[in-house]
């Protein structure tokens, strides 16, 4: 089953959305209490949420098996901007396309407690404010490119 990662260094932990859950039908490992909280709360709402075990295939064919929390929805659908090609050429493998503008469903946002076994190798800054960082999907990106909109943006509902 093919889905689209979100790396968020922000985040403690890794969760998943209800959809994928839905689709792939992990084991389950426990139950935890997830607590929310929007920007400026003082008193989160806590929820009873599953947590999933995957077993992820990088494009080297490396098993990489990680737990996730399942929640409703990541975030709203991201618009991806087309990157230019030439400044893609000497990272080999890309860990997802760039050719064209398109919008993005989030399904697994990768939290730090799985964010550093992920991230492998060499950072290359790009231009200003966009970098390629080498993983075990291939060369992710992040940042925005100056010539463009935002790489990644999200999409008003």
């Amino acid at each position: 089953i093919h889905a689209t990662a979100l790396m968020d260094s922000g985040s403690d932990t890794t969760y998943v959305s209800s959809s994928l859950v839905k689709k792939c039908s992990p084991p389950i490992v426990s139950h935890v209490n997830v607590k929310y909280a929007a920007f400026g709360t003082h008193h989160p709402n806590v929820k009873l949420s599953t947590q999933y075990s995957f077993k992820i295939i990088t494009h080297n064919d490396t098993l990489l098996n990680l737990n996730a929390i399942e929640i409703p929805v990541i975030c709203p659908p991201m618009r991806r901007s087309h990157v230019s090609s030439s400044l893609l050429s000497d990272l080999h493998p890309l860990a997802d396309s760039y050719g064209s503008d398109r919008d993005t469903q989030i399904d697994l946002l990768i939290g730090l407690d799985n964010y550093w076994h992920i991230l492998t190798g060499p950072v290359k800054h790009l231009q200003p404010g966009l970098v390629a960082q080498q993983s075990l999907f291939g060369w992710i990106l992040s940042g925005s490119d100056t010539t463009s909109s935002q790489l990644l943006s999200f999409q008003q509902p």
